[in-house]
């Protein structure tokens, strides 16, 4: 009795692997990701040295955010770089070395479309009526 409920058992668990592939999560364009650490922090500088994990794709001015213990700080990318080592001046916070460096890509805003429909100009036609206009007398 015990062997007959095997074979039923082991088909009802492998139509459940069936058909249900994990779909693989995308992270979106603005996730935060981590770029760097701090390397160093010199004294009264009002800047600090980021150490780069991987290819620095920060743009310069780029807003960057790190974290440590029990310490937080907002950090702009000034554009200026050594190696694997990058300079970004603080904008906020405290930071010490070792801290995470975080950037969180900003989305570029979709182009919104002029006004459609009859009687709609553009801005060029505008401006031809309006010198027409003032010239006659």
């Amino acid at each position: 009795m015990k062997w007959s409920c095997f074979p039923v058992a082991i088909l009802l668990v492998g139509c459940g692997w069936f058909g249900q592939e994990k779909e693989e999560e995308k992270s979106p364009e603005t996730a935060p990701k981590l770029v760097g650490r701090i390397s160093s922090v010199p004294g009264q500088g009002g800047f600090v040295l980021i150490e780069a994990y991987g290819r620095w794709s920060v743009p310069e001015g780029g807003l960057l955010n790190s974290a440590g213990e029990d310490r937080q700080a907002t950090l702009a990318a000034s554009g200026e770089k050594l190696g694997q080592f990058h300079a970004a001046d603080i904008r906020s916070g405290r930071v010490e070395p070792g801290d995470l460096v975080f950037h969180r890509p900003v989305k570029a805003p979709e182009p919104v479309p002029g006004p459609e429909g009859e009687g709609a100009e553009s801005s060029e036609e505008n401006l031809k009526n309006l010198s027409e206009e003032s010239s006659t007398p």
